[in-house]
C-alpha cells in the first residue's frame, strides 16, 4: 500500500507460513502477547499477524494520511509493533496521545460533533470514521502532546488505537521491519469471547482468506482496496509499487 511517499508491505503469517518459522511461531502463539493485546482491544480472539515493512521516503510529492493526528475508530481496537529494527527520532517512530483512548466527557462531546459533519469533510479517512484531530482539538479535550516513541530493536508496542496516535514524519530515507498484529472487532456484540477468525476453517488462515475476499469484492466492484499483490517478496526489499 502506497500513502503519500510511505510504502507499507504485510506478509500475512497464517499457520502454514508460520510452520516453516517455528521461532517467529513461538511469538505470535505466546499467551502473554495476546493477553496484551486482548487486554487494549477489550475483547478476546484471534489477533492478525504480519511481517510489516514501513518504506519512508519524505522526499515525496504527496503527504502520508498515517502522519496526520488520528483515532482509527470510536471504540477499543488494538494494534501491535514488534520492532525488528532501532525505530530512531528521525525515522518516523510511532506517536501516541497519554490518556486518549478514554471516553471522558470532552471526547464524548468532541466525537458527536464529529459525526455530525464528517461525511462533508474533504478527508476522505475523516469522512470515513478514522476521525483527525489537530491540537486545538487536543485541547479541547484536555489532552497533552504526542508522545514520540523512539526505540530500539525488540521493543512492542501494544495500543489501543481508538486513542489518538500517528506515525512521525520522517526526516530521512528509511525502512523498519516489524511484526505487525491487530484485533478489531464489532462494539455491538455482547459478549468478550466467541470471535469467528477463532473457529475453524477461519482459524490459522485468517490473513489468507481476509485479503482473499478483499480482492474479490475490488475484482466485483463492490470495494476498493489500497492494498495491491506484489508478488514474493523479501522484507527488506525496495518498494514495488
Amino acid at each position: 500500500m502506497r500513502q503519500g511517499g510511505t510504502v507499507t508491505r504485510r506478509i500475512g503469517l497464517d499457520d502454514l507460513w508460520l510452520a516453516q518459522m517455528p521461532a517467529l511461531r513461538r511469538i505470535v502463539k505466546d499467551s502473554a502477547m495476546r493477553a496484551l493485546i486482548h487486554y487494549a482491544a477489550s475483547y478476546a480472539g484471534e489477533p492478525t499477524f504480519a511481517v510489516q515493512t514501513v518504506l519512508a521516503d519524505p522526499s515525496g510529492e504527496q503527504a502520508d494520511p498515517q502522519t496526520v493526528l488520528h483515532s482509527d475508530t470510536f471504540h477499543p481496537t488494538a494494534k501491535a509493533w514488534l520492532f525488528l529494527d532501532d525505530v530512531g527520532a528521525d525515522d518516523g517512530p510511532f506517536a501516541y496521545v497519554p490518556g486518549s483512548h478514554r471516553l471522558t466527557p470532552q471526547r464524548l462531546a468532541w466525537e458527536y460533533r464529529q459525526s455530525l459533519s464528517a461525511r462533508y469533510s474533504s478527508d476522505q479517512m475523516h469522512s470515513e470514521g478514522s476521525f483527525r484531530a489537530m491540537e486545538a482539538d487536543l485541547r479541547e479535550m484536555g489532552l497533552p502532546p504526542p508522545v514520540r516513541m523512539a526505540v530500539p530493536a525488540n521493543t512492542l508496542i501494544v495500543a489501543d488505537t481508538s486513542g489518538f496516535h500517528r506515525r512521525s514524519l520522517s526526516r530521512r530515507a528509511s525502512c523498519r521491519v516489524e511484526l505487525y498484529a491487530t484485533l478489531r472487532r464489532s462494539p455491538f456484540i455482547t459478549w468478550t469471547g466467541g470471535h469467528l477468525a477463532a473457529l475453524p476453517p477461519f482459524a490459522g488462515r485468517f490473513a489468507h482468506l481476509e485479503m482473499s475476499l478483499q480482492r474479490v469484492l475490488e475484482t466485483s466492484g463492490l470495494a476498493h482496496s489500497p492494498w495491491r499483490l506484489v508478488g514474493p517478496t523479501g522484507a527488506y526489499e525496495p518498494a514495488k509499487i
